[in-house]
């Protein structure tokens, strides 16, 4: 396997010297180096929240799904620091580089190296999505978080296991184009959507891995596609996805 650093930019998350300098290394391999994960916290669960070139990585530097980004978004790349210790950020864009509801797009490689602050290990208990790490990191610098983040703070998961394990993970794709998609994953079930909530695809991940078993429209498995379809409605309207700011639903 051949793999190459296609960026690396220091990321520093406050001006005070005294904390440390965030480093975001985008990756084309589809797992982490091993030299790499033998020192840091590794994600075999992470998701890019949306496999688009370009919006992923905006999404992981807001903290904002891309549905609801905003040009004026603050950005971890403007705040600049010179602290002596580094937290390095390993992930990629998309699992593939396409832009698909399947695990090949959104299955991404994900650790995180703080030397001294977070002890190695694999991290296969949480499901964590790109918008999720720039709250985590805001949260261990101690920095106060812009209004209107959207990502989970899993800070005191990843360094002491405390709180509560997020359930599930939402990742969207193809916005404002043919095939636009929504997914959520919950345990290892996982059900796509188109954006009118709409259930077109349905799949156990653990007995099917390569998703070439459509469940959706299975009746033993009809329960289970509409608590899930339950479950996508309720992050669509915690994050206003599809949703005008005074909550009326939008129209395609």
């Amino acid at each position: 396997m051949t793999r190459r650093t296609i960026l690396l930019a220091p990321l520093a998350l406050a001006a005070q010297p005294t904390r440390p300098r965030v480093e975001i290394t985008w990756i084309t391999a589809p797992e982490v180096p091993e030299e790499f994960a033998r020192e840091s916290v590794v994600f075999p669960r992470a998701h890019a929240c949306c496999p688009t070139a370009g919006l992923s990585r905006r999404a992981l530097e807001t903290g904002r799904f891309p549905h609801a980004a905003r040009p004026k978004d603050p950005s971890i790349a403007a705040l600049l620091g010179s602290g002596s210790e580094n937290i390095t950020v390993l992930t990629a864009e998309s699992g593939n580089g396409e832009d698909s509801p399947f695990q090949r797009s959104v299955h991404v490689p994900l650790a995180i190296r703080w030397p001294g602050k977070l002890k190695p290990r694999i991290a296969d208990e949480l499901l964590v999505s790109h918008a999720d790490v720039l709250p985590t990191l805001l949260a261990w610098l101690g920095v106060m978080p812009p209004e209107g983040l959207q990502g989970r703070d899993l800070s005191a998961l990843i360094q002491s296991g405390q709180g509560e394990v997020p359930d599930s993970v939402y990742a969207e794709g193809r916005l404002g184009l043919p095939g636009e998609w929504r997914l959520v994953i919950r345990g290892y079930e996982k059900l796509v959507i188109h954006p009118r909530e709409e259930a077109t695809r349905l799949y156990n991940l653990v007995d099917d891995p390569a998703e070439e078993n459509d469940l959706a429209h299975d009746r033993e498995h009809e329960l289970m596609r509409d608590s899930m379809l339950a479950l996508a409605q309720q992050w669509m309207r915690k994050l206003g996805d599809g949703l005008d700011p005074s909550g009326l639903r939008l129209r395609n």
